[in-house]
């Protein structure tokens, strides 16, 4: 009976360390992610080419034209863009693969092809 005990209480603590192991890897995942990602988004400071972007980025997986469209994706996926920015720029999007993965938003000038503004959010 006592042996019985002994080896079900290693059991479910090996099962409990596991399990702190997975929450530890998938919090230092996240943390990297996040870091990556606003690392990235600092290198498109106002005024970069947009081909910059599509270098280091890739090619975009949709691209937003009408700022009407452009607002309304933006409250979609729970960010924010000023209204002068969404009328004058088109919308950018890339995919950071995560986990977890996040859009990177990059708004650029009509006219100029210059980045505007950047930013991500969650997907």
């Amino acid at each position: 009976m006592k042996r019985l005990a002994k080896i079900l209480g290693g059991l479910v603590l090996v099962v409990a360390l596991c399990i702190v192991g997975l929450i530890a890897l998938v919090e230092f995942q996240s943390h990297r992610s996040q870091r990556q990602v606003v690392a990235v988004v600092a290198q498109l400071s106002p005024g970069t080419p947009y081909s910059a972007a599509v270098h280091l980025l890739g090619q975009p997986t949709q691209t937003l034209t009408n700022s009407e469209d452009i607002v309304s994706w933006v409250a979609n996926v729970g960010s924010r863009i000023d209204a002068q920015v969404a009328t004058n720029s088109l919308l950018h999007t890339f995919v950071h693969q995560g986990p977890p993965f996040r859009y990177i938003l990059v708004y650029t000038d009509r006219n100029s092809q210059r980045v505007v503004y950047a930013d991500w959010c969650f997907m």
